[in-house]
């Protein structure tokens, strides 16, 4: 507080401020014999005030104290309002976690994720934070738990974190994330913008049944070598059926592995898994096949099986 003069303080004189709303009573701490007098307030948990801490007008009161000018006058106490000043924002309130949910997968396919897929998974704060060091995020898959590694976000009130699907994994219901398993690195902080840390308690999450997990192909029971044909059997005809079964995501389908072998040869039936050679064999012209099989399920894992086919040389005696 300045005064047109410098002047002598005895006692200890208050001076009135507004914070979001309430009364506070700031302390003298010093300008006795100046012209300025300086006065100090600790700001209390729970205070707040969003448009800056204000004083009053006429707010110094003496209590007890007494403030005269060099000459021993007694100065005069009245004075204007100061309004709020917005660069003194009051905020006590830690930022806290509203929300946590797995946002999206990269890959996924009919609800299923498979090795390599990507996860992410966001934690909603109440305000902007900011975060200094390492966290991350626990996710639950197949019943162990895995650590989401954090992405970004930082400065904004959405934390968002990524975890990679590994080899082996499988979950039937669903990725969940555990309760309270966002984890500070030492020194580690996350903060709202006025630098109160932010609590880190919040819910679990339910398993989601849009994110499951299966690693695992189809295994495929048919064996590697079809049955051998005579040659001039008759074009179109079946010659191996496959066979797998998925513990899985399920819904098994078949296909030929393009470019391996005589893969060119032959089709295949999606659904059920017959393989049919398209022309009439002719051991003169080829005596023996070679195809992949591939069964995939509905996570997009594949497994395959290479198969040979032998043609059986019939002897066609002279014509004419």
């Amino acid at each position: 507080m300045t005064f047109s003069e410098a002047v002598t303080v005895t006692g200890s004189p208050k001076l009135a401020l507004k914070v979001g709303g309430s009364v506070v009573q700031a302390s003298y701490t010093g300008g006795s014999g100046t012209e300025q007098l300086s006065f100090t307030y600790t700001v209390a948990p729970g205070h707040n005030d969003v448009d800056g801490i204000a004083v009053e007008e006429n707010a110094l009161s003496l209590d007890g104290a007494t403030i005269t000018d060099v000459a021993g006058n007694a100065v005069i106490l009245t004075h204007a309002p100061v309004a709020d000043a917005s660069a003194y924002q009051v905020d006590t309130t830690s930022a806290v976690i509203s929300g946590v949910s797995i946002g999206s997968a990269s890959g996924a396919q009919n609800g299923y994720l498979n090795p390599g897929d990507v996860v992410l998974a966001v934690v909603q704060f109440s305000e902007a934070v900011t975060l200094t060091g390492a966290v991350q995020l626990s996710l639950e898959i197949g019943g162990t738990t895995v650590s989401a590694s954090y992405l970004g976000g930082s400065g904004t009130s959405q934390l968002t974190f990524s975890y990679v699907i590994a080899q082996g994994q499988q979950d039937t219901d669903g990725i969940a994330v555990v309760a309270n398993g966002l984890t500070l690195a030492r020194g580690g902080a996350i903060k709202d913008l006025a630098g109160n840390a932010a609590v880190l308690t919040y819910a679990g999450v339910a398993a989601h049944p849009d994110y499951k997990v299966d690693t695992t192909g189809p295994a495929i029971s048919s064996g590697s070598t079809a049955a051998a044909i005579e040659e001039n059997s008759g074009a179109g005809q079946e010659v191996y059926r496959a066979s797998a079964t998925d513990g899985g995501s399920g819904g098994v389908s078949y296909a030929l592995k393009p470019g391996a072998g005589d893969a060119e040869a032959f089709t295949i039936d999606a659904n059920s898994g017959v393989v049919k050679l398209a022309a009439n064999p002719d051991y003169e012209a080829k005596s023996s096949y070679v195809f992949t099989v591939t069964a995939s399920d509905a996570a997009g894992n594949v497994s395959e099986q290479a198969v040979t086919l032998a043609i059986r040389n019939v002897n066609e005696g002279p014509t004419g």
